[in-house]
C-alpha cells in the first residue's frame, strides 16, 4: 500500500520521501524540522484505519506544501495530488467532517495566497481542480488510452493508434469549446445543455483545411462517437456517476436531405484506368500499386506497407498480416498476370524489407499517408477534376468487388478474397473458410472478367 508500511509484530507506519519544499520546515507532529525522509506512527494494526489516518496525514502534508512559499505552490499536480486525496476521504464512510475541514483549510490557504497579491486566475484554476468533482478531462484521455493500449492490465479491446488520434482531436474540439484553456475541465462539468450546444453549433462551425466549408455529418458523429466511448470507460471504471455518460445519449437526429445531384463513389471504367496506368512504367510506385489493386481487390494501404517475408515465393499469394479490421487478416492469391510486378519489386528492394519502400509509413498511423494525396493529384492530372468525390483510389476496390459479382462468385468467397466480415450466422464461427488452392481460381475468373470488360494491367 501506498506509503504504509508495518513492521514484523508492530502497527502501521506512514512514511514517503519528503517533498523538497520541505526539508527543513518544523514538522507539526515531531515539533523537529522535515529531513529527508517523514515517517509516522498511526498507531493501528488495522488495515483500513491505517488507510483513513494515512490520507489525513497526507492532507496534512499538502496544506504544510501550500503554505510554505508561494512559487509554484500553486501548481496544476499539486492540484492533482490535493483532488485525489479528498477524493479518498469522499470515498470512505464516515469522512464527511474530515473533507470539510480540509476543504475549509485549503479555502483559508486560499484566500490567505490571494491577500499576499498570488494572481487570482492562478488561484481560480487551482481551486477548479482541487476542489473539484471526478476526474480531470485531461487526466481521462491519457488513462483510457493506457488501458485500451497492448499488454494493458485492463483487458479492454486496444484501440488502434488513428483512433488514438482522433479521441485526441475529438477532446481538443471539447476543450476549446469549454473555454478550457489550463486543463481544470473534469468529466463532470460537461452537462447535457452543453453537449447539445457543442454537437449542434460549434463542430458544425468548424473549419479545417481538409473541410473548409464544414465538418460533415459523418466527421461530427465521428467526434461524438470518440468522447461517448470516453465517458463510458470512465464510468466503467467509477471515474464518474453512474449513468453520467447518458450525458452523449441525444434523440436519434432526423436523415438529412441529399441532394439529387450528390456525387457517390462509382467504379472506375477500362478506359479511365488505362488512363491512369498506361504512362506509369513497370517498376513506378504508382503505377505497379494501381495494377495490384485492381489484380488483387486489396485496400490501398495493405498493399503499400506489404513487407517481403509476407510474400510466397514465386509470389503465387501474399499475407495481410494487419488491416482495417480483423476480418482483413487474410491470405490473398495473385493472378499470374501480376505475379512478375511483386516479383521484380522483391527482386530490386528485398534488401529494405518492404514490397513498396518509395511509399513511407507514417509511424502515428501505420498507414502511407502520401499515396491518397498523390492519386488525388494524379487523377486530376489525368482525368480532370470532374471525377472529385466520383473516382478515388478506393474505388478500384469497388471494380474489383462488382467484377467478382459479374464473375458469379459466392458470396462467401469475394468475403474471404476481399476481407469483408460477411452476414452474420450463428454457424459461421464454425466454418474456417477455403484453401489457398481453391481460392486461387475463383481470383482468376474475377481477373478474368476485367479483362473481359477491356481492363489491362500493361499498355
Amino acid at each position: 500500500m501506498r506509503y504504509l508500511t508495518q513492521p514484523r509484530g508492530a502497527g502501521f507506519v506512514f512514511r514517503m520521501v519528503t517533498p523538497p519544499e520541505l526539508v527543513g520546515v518544523l514538522c507539526p507532529w515531531t515539533d523537529k524540522p522535515f529531513g529527508k525522509e517523514i515517517k509516522h506512527g498511526l498507531s493501528t494494526r488495522q488495515r483500513a484505519e491505517a488507510r483513513q489516518k494515512r490520507d489525513l496525514v497526507l492532507g496534512k502534508i499538502r496544506q504544510l506544501q501550500l503554505g510554505v512559499t508561494d512559487a509554484g505552490k500553486f501548481s496544476a499536480d499539486t492540484a492533482r495530488e490535493i483532488r485525489a486525496d479528498i477524493a479518498k476521504l469522499r470515498h470512505a464512510p464516515g469522512n464527511y467532517d474530515k473533507v470539510e475541514a480540509m476543504e475549509g483549510g485549503l479555502s483559508d490557504i486560499l484566500y490567505a495566497a490571494e491577500q499576499r497579491g498570488v494572481a487570482l486566475t492562478q488561484l481560480k484554476s487551482f481551486a477548479k481542480v482541487a476542489l473539484g468533482d471526478g476526474i480531470l478531462l485531461s487526466d481521462a484521455v491519457e488513462r483510457c488510452i493506457q488501458d485500451r493500449s497492448p499488454n494493458s492490465k485492463a483487458g479492454l479491446k486496444v484501440l488502434a493508434p488513428t483512433t488514438v488520434a482522433a479521441l485526441r482531436t475529438a477532446v481538443g474540439y471539447l476543450k476549446e469549446f469549454m473555454g478550457d484553456t489550463d486543463d481544470t475541465l473534469s468529466l463532470a462539468d460537461v452537462s447535457a445543455n452543453d453537449v447539445r450546444a457543442f454537437i449542434r453549433v460549434f463542430l458544425r462551425d468548424v473549419r479545417t483545411v481538409r473541410a473548409p466549408n464544414g465538418l460533415s455529418r459523418g466527421s461530427i458523429d465521428k467526434q461524438v462517437t470518440m468522447l461517448r466511448g470516453l465517458w463510458a470507460w470512465a464510468e466503467q471504471f467509477d471515474f464518474i456517476a453512474p449513468d453520467a455518460s447518458s450525458v452523449w445519449d441525444l434523440p436519434r437526429p432526423i436523415p438529412q436531405q441529399r441532394a439529387d445531384d450528390a456525387v457517390s463513389r462509382d467504379t472506375f471504367r477500362p478506359e479511365e484506368f488505362q488512363a491512369l496506368v498506361d504512362p506509369l512504367p513497370i517498376g513506378d510506385r504508382g503505377g505497379d500499386l494501381l495494377r495490384l489493386a485492381l489484380a488483387t481487390g486489396c485496400r490501398c494501404d495493405e498493399i503499400a506497407i506489404l513487407k517481403v517475408a509476407d510474400v510466397a515465393p514465386g509470389a503465387e499469394y501474399f499475407v495481410v498480416a494487419k488491416g482495417k479490421t480483423k476480418n482483413a487478416r487474410r491470405i490473398v492469391p495473385i493472378v499470374p498476370a501480376a505475379r512478375a510486378i511483386i516479383a521484380n519489386r522483391i527482386a530490386e528492394h528485398a534488401a529494405t524489407g518492404r514490397v513498396f519502400p518509395e511509399w513511407p509509413i507514417r509511424p502515428a498511423s501505420g498507414k502511407a499517408a502520401a499515396l491518397s494525396q498523390w492519386f488525388t493529384h494524379y487523377r486530376r492530372k489525368r482525368l480532370g477534376r470532374e471525377t472529385d468525390g466520383r473516382l478515388t483510389f478506393h474505388c478500384l476496390r469497388h471494380t474489383w468487388r462488382t467484377a467478382a459479382r459479374r464473375a458469379d462468385i459466392p458470396q462467401a468467397d469475394i468475403d474471404d478474397l476481399g476481407g469483408w466480415s460477411g452476414e452474420k450466422r450463428s454457424d459461421k464461427v464454425y466454418d474456417h473458410g477455403r484453401l489457398l488452392e481453391q481460392l486461387a481460381p475463383m481470383q482468376e475468373r474475377i481477373w478474368g472478367q476485367l479483362i473481359s470488360e477491356g481492363f489491362s494491367l500493361f499498355p
